[in-house]
């Protein structure tokens, strides 16, 4: 029986506005003055993810993902040295810490009302900095979580099993009474899966197409797994 589901943040409650090129891509240009086009960015940012979440990569390099990444962009943009870091400092705070930058999604209100009506634990689970919580405070839903863990408070980030059993230990819950829910494959479905949580993928664009990941398109779709 499900008691308690446990949400990543961004990409999966908080959306980048108007989208996560599009922020970048504003970004970018306020930070470097470099101009580019959205199709010229996407690739780059997916290049960047993709390494980000070479387990090997960020952990050889003691770098958690939230720092990586933006780094990673500003190299792949050009930026070298000194320069790359000071650029992906800027662009790791404007996208990664600023929720003046993100919206909620339209889902996120109803699913976790749907939530709390049945009782259900609600606690969210991050791979972010301690300025996630200005996110819950900016619009106004910290009430609908019992707690908010990162992954600078752990010291690993997920996949890592320290991260989900690090929430586990927060309650008096199994593993197995859990759902975790994220928009990230190898992060959030894989690693919870590796605990013994029941992971489902966020996946609103409907890029997923692996029939062996429990996946929906829409928070509120969470009720039929509880």
């Amino acid at each position: 029986m499900i008691k308690a589901v446990f949400i990543d943040a961004i990409k999966t409650i908080f959306a980048p506005y108007p989208s996560e090129t599009g922020l970048y891509k504003y970004v970018i240009e306020k930070v470097t003055g470099k101009v580019m086009t959205e199709a010229e960015l996407a690739p780059i940012l997916v290049k960047a993810m993709a390494e980000t979440e070479k387990l090997d990569a960020v952990i050889g390099n003691s770098i958690q993902q939230w720092e990586h990444y933006p780094n990673k962009i500003a190299e792949l943009i050009g930026c070298e040295g000194f320069e790359c870091k000071t650029v992906g400092d800027q662009l790791r705070y404007e996208t990664w810490g600023n929720p003046s930058n993100y919206r909620l999604y339209n889902d996120v209100i109803p699913a976790l009302k749907l939530l709390q009506e049945k009782n259900i634990y609600i606690a969210c689970v991050s791979n972010e900095d301690g300025w996630l919580s200005n996110f819950f405070d900016h619009f106004e839903i910290k009430s609908y979580f019992e707690f908010v863990l990162t992954s600078t408070e752990v010291g690993v980030e997920k996949p890592n099993p320290k991260m989900f059993c690090a929430a586990l230990a927060k309650t008096d819950f199994q593993p197995e009474e859990v759902l975790f829910i994220g928009d990230s494959v190898i992060s959030d479905y894989e690693g919870a899966k590796t605990v013994g949580m029941k992971p489902i993928l966020i996946d609103r664009e409907q890029m997923n197409k692996d029939n062996n990941i429990v996946r929906i398109n829409d928070l509120t779709e969470i009720l039929e797994y509880l």
